[in-house]
């Protein structure tokens, strides 16, 4: 999140000369220098996203299970506490042509659709609720198709989904990442974050009717999905999940809510039937 500053109010209007351009070409260089070393000293002070990234994760798609937003409880790790980025990771099941229940989905190689997501982070309030808000941050992202059904290699339970050569298996949806730069975000020691988008009739500002919505491959952000990753995917956290069996939703859907109708519409921890699955999430830091 960039912090906006006024311009110079004293501008003369005036071409500087040949020492205010060597001045400002100075100023310039040690700008980049000290933004070059902030990055180089930004380190990872949470993740559960292991390295290389899978095919695909678990996931719950906004339109699919009535959500609006989505997110964990994080504990962060070293004293780094200046937030540099937030990446978060994502589930695409959408397709160019066909669907992938109809088990025709077609893509292009390398095709991607643009669709804004937002993140926030807050405070944790007492006994683990959602406190105040630290900062927010909403960017338009280029996200990929899922790739076209691959009926030689994905049969029986399979079918309908694309093979993945990296990991010898069949997927449904295609698993990547988002990041969110972030700049002059101090963190605490422990946070929720999460993630919002729209779909047609899901979100902060859900899209309606749409022509998309009547034809075979239905909405691309109707299926886009935020990706969990379980206890067992886990090997090599950074941080921690102080409570690991639970999530934070605003969500219509009471069995996100752990079969609870009491909180649904607002955003608060789910229940803990979780079972260890987590916000697909990796946060940078300086100190």
């Amino acid at each position: 999140m960039r912090l906006r500053t006024n311009g110079d109010k004293h501008m003369t209007g005036r071409t500087p000369g040949r020492a205010g351009k060597l001045v400002v070409a100075l100023f310039a260089a040690l700008a980049c220098t000290a933004m070059a070393a902030s990055v180089a000293s930004a380190g990872t002070i949470y993740s559960n996203i292991a390295k290389p990234l899978a095919g695909n994760f678990a996931s719950i798609g906004n339109e699919a299970y009535s959500n609006s937003e989505l997110g964990s409880l994080v504990q962060f790790a070293s004293t780094k506490r200046n937030a540099t980025s937030v990446t978060v990771g994502m589930s695409s099941w959408a397709c160019q042509e066909g669907g992938v229940f109809s088990d025709d989905c077609k893509s292009a190689k390398k095709a991607t659709f643009a669709w804004p997501v937002r993140l926030n982070i807050y405070n944790v309030g007492p006994e683990n609720s959602v406190g105040s808000l630290v900062a927010s941050s909403e960017k338009t992202f280029s996200m990929p198709y899922r790739p076209t059904v691959n009926s030689v290699m994905c049969t029986g339970e399979s079918a309908g989904g694309w093979y993945d050569k990296k990991d010898a298996t069949c997927f449904h949806g295609k698993g990547f990442r988002i990041t969110f730069p972030l700049e002059g975000v101090t963190l605490p020691n422990q946070a929720i974050i999460s993630v919002q988008y729209n779909t047609s009739d899901h979100g902060p500002a859900p899209v309606g009717e749409a022509p998309c919505r009547t034809s075979a491959s239905g909405c691309f952000y109707d299926s886009l999905n935020v990706a969990l990753i379980e206890a067992v995917e886990n090997t090599h956290p950074i941080g921690s999940n102080p409570d690991p069996n639970e999530l934070f939703a605003n969500t219509q859907y009471n069995e996100i809510d752990c079969g609870s109708s009491e909180n649904l519409g607002t955003f608060g921890p789910t229940g803990a039937c979780w079972e260890g699955q987590q916000v697909a999430l990796a946060v940078k830091a300086t100190k």
